[in-house]
């Protein structure tokens, strides 16, 4: 209406109530979209919402609420992720949490347990490593050396083979003797 009205002949002067009605229109539409994103969105409905909402320049009021909000859930989101990984104990897992962790600006006791985690899943992941080389290697005191560390650390199923292996080399090692 306002592009015909244009291109009638009415000045700019006689249309700038059009234009205020239809920007108030377009601001108030954007503002309900984000009162919904609000009330029913995930966190990429509201990220939406907000960015379409900063673009039609709605109230700012309104704007810091959905980015608190927005805000609040990725915080929850992570939080989550966090105690998901750690009741896997995997590392990627552990990795991706503790990095999304970051991102939302969680740190200290919140991600203390998963990083905990980490450093343990990082270690034995080491110590199946050694196992492995020292039950290739098939030296005895290089593999007494890598079951007592994997015990150290909790694995139990990895050392069953090892194990067998060093009992193996210790009663062919009394024979050459």
């Amino acid at each position: 209406a306002i592009i015909r009205a244009e291109s009638r002949g009415l000045s700019a002067t006689e249309l700038q109530p059009a234009r205020d009605a239809l920007a108030l229109a377009i601001r108030r539409a954007a503002s309900e979209d984000l009162r919904d994103a609000m009330a029913n969105g995930g966190a990429g409905v509201l990220r939406l919402a907000i960015d379409a909402a900063v673009a039609k320049h709605v109230d700012h009021t309104e704007l810091e609420e959905a980015r608190a909000m927005l805000a609040d859930f990725l915080r929850a989101t992570a939080l989550e992720a966090l105690a998901l990984a750690i009741a896997l104990r995997d590392i990627a897992a552990l990795r991706e949490a503790i990095a999304t962790a970051a991102d939302v600006g969680l740190q200290g006791e919140e991600v203390g347990d998963a990083q905990r985690a980490l450093e343990e899943e990082l270690g034995r992941e080491a110590a199946r490593t050694k196992l492995e080389q020292a039950c290739l290697a098939r030296h005895v005191e290089g593999l007494e050396a890598a079951i007592a560390e994997g015990a150290a650390l909790g694995l139990q199923t990895e050392l069953r083979m090892p194990r067998e292996l060093l009992a193996d080399l210790r009663l062919a090692a009394r024979l050459d003797a």
